[in-house]
């Protein structure tokens, strides 16, 4: 996939995005269902509105990357390194039987913007 190929609107299905710079990509409303992001970068992005669901980002990194008013369920960013997560009026949603189940695990963030929509 290149980083054109990811635009507003655009549905990822089972599908493995791996070694792409997508810096600066500006996206609204990106769908990943069974996903896997590997060694990404991603510095700069803005994905407003992007709905993650049973996937998982392994060794992303970005300086910047905002997805305010994203939704993410039942996935996880792992390994991965962010200067600035905008996770502004997000919802994190697990179904599994440990409801903290956290979205980042092995984390490096230095700042995270996080106001969080409590999943009901």
């Amino acid at each position: 996939m290149a980083a054109t190929t990811l635009r507003t609107g655009s549905d990822l299905d089972g599908e493995e995005v791996s070694g792409v710079d997508l810096s600066g990509v500006r996206a609204g409303d990106v769908r990943m269902l069974e996903c896997r992001l590997v060694d990404c970068r991603m510095d700069e992005a803005k994905l407003t509105g992007l709905h993650v669901v049973d996937s998982t980002w392994v060794r992303v990194a970005a300086s910047n990357l905002a997805c305010p008013h994203s939704s993410w369920r039942d996935s996880e960013i792992r390994d991965s390194r962010f200067g600035l997560l905008d996770l502004a009026s997000s919802t994190p949603r697990t179904t599994s039987s440990a409801s903290t189940s956290p979205i980042l695990t092995s984390r490096r963030v230095v700042a995270l913007r996080r106001t969080v929509t409590p999943a009901s």
